[in-house]
């Protein structure tokens, strides 16, 4: 039997909840309910992308893979939602490769189904992992959920945070198609090296980082080392959350999480001199 996992995060990036269903009509009924009971404000609800051998979200326990997914933020790249979905359509026109275009609220989710799944473990397995990160690195889209086990905003729920919306399907091709089909599309499109919605120019060091730099990718080994006792823009209440997030994202198991978060808060306390004084 095989599992899908419907999860919960609050918008300020603290604990995941996650529920393992079967993936049967009463499990899909279960997961259901769990997302109406987390589907307010302050939550967000989400899908992993794959099918999962046992009661546990995992790149190492996935179990098929039906497609590639891909997250393109258009509050980050400075695009509309229409404008990003038009340019979909005209340059995946025919191409037989383009299933579904959803909106995520704040950005689009776009997905490339397999006739077939492929199962994980395989060197066809491998192959996908490799042509994913080319075709999120030919969108511009985020890197983050890179992977099968991520998580991608439930259809049916809303996107609560600021600017945010109803996740909902846009467009639905019926098209399916096999991992060679997305790897001949890249193959012709790479001679031209073109981003389709390429992120607006980095500020440069002298530029004050922006207020909601947490709400991009983030680059879990930097945050960490960063991270400073008490803080303005590294402190411990910005990072942390953040970090959890992302490491969630990835499909970091748990306890691997703490660990890493523990270390680098006890590395930090000993440089910053945070440790507390002991009473003589």
């Amino acid at each position: 039997m095989l599992y899908r996992c419907v999860a919960a995060i609050p918008n300020n990036g603290g604990g995941c909840i996650e529920h393992f269903y079967p993936d049967n009509a009463e499990g899909r009924s279960s997961a259901e309910a769990f997302a109406r009971q987390y589907d307010k404000p302050g939550m967000g609800v989400y899908d992993c992308v794959s099918p999962l051998r046992e009661r546990r979200r995992g790149k190492d326990n996935v179990a098929l893979i039906e497609g590639l997914h891909c997250d393109i933020d258009a509050y980050k790249i400075g695009r509309t939602k229409e404008e990003i979905v038009k340019r979909l359509e005209a340059d995946f026109y025919k191409t037989g490769i383009l299933s579904h275009i959803n909106s995520s609220g704040r950005g689009i989710h776009v997905h490339f189904l397999f006739r077939e799944p492929i199962e994980a473990g395989t060197p066809d397995a491998e192959r996908a992992q490799e042509v994913l990160k080319r075709m999120i690195a030919h969108l511009g889209a985020d890197p983050q959920p890179g992977h099968f086990a991520a998580l991608m905003r439930r259809l049916g729920t809303t996107n609560s945070r600021e600017g945010g919306g109803p996740c909902k399907k846009l467009i639905d091709t019926g098209d399916r198609c096999e991992l060679s089909d997305i790897d001949e599309y890249l193959n012709l499109v790479s001679a031209s090296e073109e981003v389709l919605f390429p992120s607006p120019e980095p500020k440069t060091d002298g530029e004050k980082r922006p207020a909601d730099h947490n709400n991009g990718p983030v680059d879990v080994e930097a945050r960490l080392a960063a991270m400073k006792y008490k803080d303005k823009d590294d402190g411990v209440n910005d990072t942390i959350p953040s970090v959890i997030a992302s490491l969630v994202w990835r499909g970091e198991h748990p306890d691997n999480i703490f660990s890493r978060v523990m270390a680098s808060l006890e590395h930090m306390a000993k440089r910053d001199d945070a440790l507390p004084t002991p009473h003589r």
